[in-house]
């Protein structure tokens, strides 16, 4: 019986030390954040590659950009897509490879490492970041006008699932 006793605390011990270990292990989280410290947390469970998409305010034409996290969390910028040539958007052959696709355009090779983007939430331009087929669009989560800064950062699930609760009382989601 004591064998049984002992096998039964080790198996507790075991399940413990493996959730503690679930809650407690960072994650990569692509980080949006504001002056005010307001954040949105996307954890980047499902692959580390995102897009930030926007209409180009001179074009007005919808741009994508496409973003993959490399070592250190760094944010590397691999190809954009867009659907217009003109002021600002990039079409010399020394910018990467450029290939025009029954009108829509896409700019590959691109190898530009940032350890943060910075930007401002411009409602019109309808900036969002797309995560696993899901889009979120920044002026549901921050003031017009603001500046943001795009990161990798690393967080626990125990973390995650305390920011999200913060948020849901504070009526942010």
């Amino acid at each position: 019986m004591k064998s049984k006793a002992w096998i039964k605390r080790l198996l507790a011990f075991l399940c413990i030390v493996l959730a503690a270990g679930l809650i407690l292990h960072p994650l990569p989280v692509l980080q949006v954040k504001d002056n005010n410290h307001q954040a949105l947390l996307i954890p980047l469970v499902k692959g580390k590659n995102f897009s930030l998409e926007y209409v180009h305010s001179v074009q007005k034409s919808p741009v994508r950009e496409h973003f993959v996290v490399v070592a250190g969390n760094q944010i590397q910028l691999v190809s954009t897509t867009y659907q217009s040539l003109g002021v600002g958007l990039p079409f010399l052959p020394s910018e990467g490879q450029l290939v025009n696709n029954q009108g829509t355009f896409e700019l590959s090779g691109l190898n530009r490492v940032f350890r943060e983007i910075r930007l401002a939430v411009m409602p019109v331009s309808y900036q969002g970041l797309v995560y696993n087929n899901h889009r979120y669009l920044l002026s549901n989560y921050f003031l017009p006008g603001s500046l943001v800064e795009i990161s990798i950062q690393s967080y626990s699930p125990g973390y995650l699932i305390w920011h999200r609760i913060a948020a849901f009382k504070g009526g942010l989601l």
